[in-house]
């Protein structure tokens, strides 16, 4: 009677440096996965690439006509509301489309996690590549917004990588825990863009910190998107970059990364049953 050997293949340690080791060697795999949700996400879209430009700058026009038009709200200092509003309304567009996505990523994905062996994270961290992309495209706005104002960059926009690891950090992390809670709880998908828009309004997107109260000054630097949006508003618009703030961002990244990466790990050998 013939035998037959019976390989087993499991997921490696839940941590995040030997998570990081098995990603690396499936990068290929990676850039696949995100070449093709940016072309799937564009190959029948009317607008195409331009609606990543046409919303936030619609999003500008709106913020601009609320906020500083009816409610006479004021970016301080000599930069335009607009600007003001632009800088943070891109950014703050790359943390919400990333945790959105990450969070859907294994649920759109189900026919590969059933059938294929690899490491499930490829999938949120592809969804933040993609999110990333749409980012990157995005922020060619900015040129032509500081062309019309008359407002060169500043020196300090060649930082603007750094907060960007840090950003990527933070989506990343709330990308696992997310992603990995909807494949077994089905409302999160419900839960997180009601979740982004609480959290849009509670940081510093269409308003500086300087205009809220002492208080609430204190409390707003408690979240970790405070030292994102502020760091890339220094970066561009010029001013003291928020070193402390963007510490503490990174700081809740890398402990979101962790934990999230723990966590997923931890679940991973239910999402085939699961989702």
């Amino acid at each position: 009677m013939s035998t037959r050997a019976v390989v087993e293949i499991r997921p490696g340690g839940g941590t995040l440096s030997t998570e990081l080791k098995e990603m690396w060697s499936f990068r290929q795999l990676l850039a696949t996965l995100v070449w093709r949700d940016v072309t799937v996400r564009y190959r029948q879209m009317l607008l195409g690439v331009a609606w990543v430009v046409i919303q936030p700058l619609a999003q500008m026009a709106i913020f601009t006509l609320v906020f500083h038009r009816v409610a006479g709200l004021e970016a301080g200092g000599s930069v335009p509301y607009a600007m003001f509003a632009v800088t943070g309304l891109l950014p703050w567009g790359f943390v919400a489309a990333g945790v959105q996505t990450a969070a859907l990523s294994l649920v759109s994905n189900n026919h590969l996690v059933s059938k294929v062996y690899f490491p499930r994270t490829l999938l949120p961290f592809a969804s933040v590549g993609t999110a990333l992309f749409d980012a990157a495209i995005s922020f060619l706005l900015l040129l032509p917004v500081f062309i019309f104002y008359k407002r060169p960059l500043p020196m300090s926009a060649l930082l603007l990588p750094v907060v960007g690891f840090v950003a990527i950090s933070l989506v990343a992390g709330l990308g696992l825990w997310t992603a990995a809670l909807n494949s077994r709880y089905r409302d999160i998908r419900v839960v997180v863009p009601f979740a982004l828009q609480l959290w849009m309004y509670a940081s510093p997107v269409v308003y500086p910190v300087a205009a809220l109260p002492p208080k609430w000054q204190a409390f707003i630097a408690w979240n970790p998107a405070t030292g994102v949006l502020s760091a890339t508003r220094a970066c561009l618009l010029g001013g003291d970059i928020p070193w402390l703030a963007l510490a503490w961002s990174s700081a809740v990244g890398i402990l979101l990364m962790a934990s999230g990466m723990s966590y997923f790990r931890s679940q991973e050998q239910t999402f085939a049953d699961t989702l």
